[in-house]
C-alpha cells in the first residue's frame, strides 16, 4: 500500500502547480520511507512513528536558501534513515563483471538536536552538485570520484578526483591536495601519488599504501615529470608498497543501492554521514513546511 501511495503522489505531483508540488513531492517521500521500513523491519504499519520527529526553526521571514530544520529524538525520518543505512555499499569491477562490497551509512542517533540547513542538504545531495555552486555561490559538499580496485581487501586501489582548478606549480599542487584532505578528512588516509592535467581539469590520484612514514609532498618523493603532471618516486621506480584495506579507510559512498556508474564522496553532517535518500527526505520536508 505504501508503494502504491508513493507512486500516485509523485504522479500527481509530476502534473501539479508549483504551489502544491513540493507537499505532494514530500507525502511521495514519506510514503516510500515507511515502505522500506515495513520491508527492512518486517513489520506492521501500524506499529511506525505516528511523527516525522523534525521541527522547522526558521527564522520568521526568511527566504528559501536559509530554510532550517532540528532534528528530534524518534520518528519517520529516524526510523528511515536507520532501515536503509545498512544498505551502504561501495561498487567496483572485477575482470570486467560487477562487484560490490557493503559500507553503511551512519544512524540517525547522531543528529538528534543537530540544525540542518537547506544548503547543507543540497550541497550533498550528488545530483544537483554540479549546479549548487552556481546558485548559492560557494563549493559543493559532494564530490565525484573514481575508483580502481584490485580487491577491496587486498592490493592497490587508486582513488581519482577531477578537480575543475587546473594547479600551475608544485606549490598550488600541494596546496590543492591539501584542500581536498581538509575537506574530505578520509584522504587523510590515502597517499598522495599522482597529477596531471586532462580534459581542463587538474587529476589527482591518491592510493591506499600503508607506508606510514611517506612524506607524499616533500622534494624527494614528489616528482615533477613534465609541464603539467607530478608522481610519486615510489610509483615511478615501481617500488614495493603494502597496501591497507580499501574498504577500511573509504568512507561510504552514494550510489551505491542501485550500482550507479556515478560515485560521489559526500561530508558528514555534524560528523554523522548520511546517505542522499535520508537527504533528500530532510530536503523535502524543509521545502514543505514553507509552503
Amino acid at each position: 500500500m505504501c508503494v502504491q501511495q508513493g507512486r500516485l503522489f509523485f504522479e500527481a505531483a509530476a502534473a501539479a502547480p508549483i504551489q502544491i508540488k513540493p507537499l505532494l513531492i514530500y507525502y511521495g517521500v514519506v510514503a516510500f520511507a515507511q515502505a522500506v521500513i515495513v520491508a527492512r523491519k518486517i513489520v506492521s504499519l501500524s506499529t511506525l512513528a505516528r511523527a516525522h520527529a523534525l521541527a522547522d526553526v526558521t527564522p520568521l521571514n526568511e527566504g528559501v536558501e536559509r530554510l532550517l530544520l532540528r532534528c528530534e529524538n524518534t520518528g519517520t525520518f529516524q526510523e528511515f534513515n536507520d532501515a536503509i543505512a545498512p544498505l551502504g555499499r561501495i561498487w567496483y569491477f572485477e575482470n570486467s563483471m560487477p562487484r560490490w562490497f557493503e559500507k553503511p551509512f551512519d544512524g540517525a542517533a547522531g543528529l538528534s538536536a543537530q540544525r540542518i540547513s537547506i544548503t547543507d542538504v543540497l550541497s550533498r545531495i550528488p545530483s544537483v552538485a554540479d549546479k549548487f555552486s552556481q546558485t548559492f555561490g560557494s563549493s559543493a559538499k559532494a564530490a565525484p570520484i573514481m575508483l580502481d580496485f584490485e580487491s577491496p581487501n587486498v592490493g592497490q586501489c587508486r582513488l581519482r578526483i577531477d578537480d575543475p582548478v587546473l594547479f600551475t606549480d608544485r606549490t598550488s599542487l600541494i596546496a590543492a591536495a591539501r584542500r581536498w584532505r581538509t575537506d574530505y578528512p578520509f584522504l587523510e588516509n590515502w597517499h598522495f601519488i599522482e597529477a596531471s592535467h586532462a580534459w581542463g581539469k587538474a587529476v589527482l590520484v591518491f592510493d591506499n599504501s600503508a607506508n606510514q612514514d611517506q612524506n607524499d609532498f616533500s622534494e624527494a618523493n614528489l616528482v615533477q615529470v613534465n609541464n603539467n603532471g607530478f608522481a610519486s618516486a615510489r610509483v615511478m621506480m615501481g617500488a614495493h608498497s603494502t597496501f591497507g584495506p580499501a574498504s577500511v579507510i573509504l568512507p561510504p559512498l552514494s550510489g551505491g543501492y542501485v550500482g550507479s556508474s556515478a560515485t560521489y564522496v559526500m561530508q558528514p553532517i555534524g560528523g554523522v554521514k548520511l546517505s542522499e535518500y535520508s537527504l533528500q527526505f530532510l530536503g523535502s520536508f524543509l521545502l514543505v513546511d514553507r509552503i
